[in-house]
């Protein structure tokens, strides 16, 4: 995400904002404590104020570009010339397809025919999350070999 002069300024602002009310960490020896339930209301407010500073899809840019989720999937449209269309939405579902993907692995260690019937249900609902091309891009890249010898 490249913000603007704009967008910059606004995004300051809020998490200037977010940061005195959680606390104002600069070292540990300088942090002003803060109720949970003061970090928690400023969360929420952070989130409402940068959505409201860059809009709904240069939020979901801001998020992409802030996350590990975001970021690999901004890579797999990168090598996949994939929409970015399609990556916003990919990563707008992605709270349904990591808990998805987490019971894939988990029902992946036995094996049982019940936890295979399982992993081939979950595989199916990420693959309906995710959409076609995504999740054809997510196997391709988890089943490649890569060699990092020097």
């Amino acid at each position: 995400m490249e913000p603007t002069e704009e967008e910059n300024g606004a995004m300051y602002h809020v998490t200037d904002e977010y940061w005195q009310k959680t606390g104002a960490v600069h070292g540990r020896w300088r942090a002003i404590p803060v109720p949970r339930e003061q970090i928690e209301a400023a969360d929420q407010e952070l989130t409402a104020g940068l959505q409201r500073a860059l809009g709904p899809d240069r939020y979901v840019d801001y998020q992409m570009a802030t996350s590990d989720t975001g970021q690999q999937m901004n890579n797999l449209a990168s090598r996949y010339d994939l929409p970015r269309e399609t990556i916003r939405e990919g990563f707008s579902r992605r709270p349904n397809s990591i808990s998805l993907i987490k019971q894939i692995s988990r029902s992946g260690l036995s094996a049982d025919n019940t936890s295979q019937a399982r992993r081939v249900e979950l595989e199916e609902k990420i693959q309906q999350a995710l959409g076609p091309v995504i999740w054809q891009a997510w196997l391709d890249g988890r089943n490649q070999n890569y060699n990092i010898e020097p």
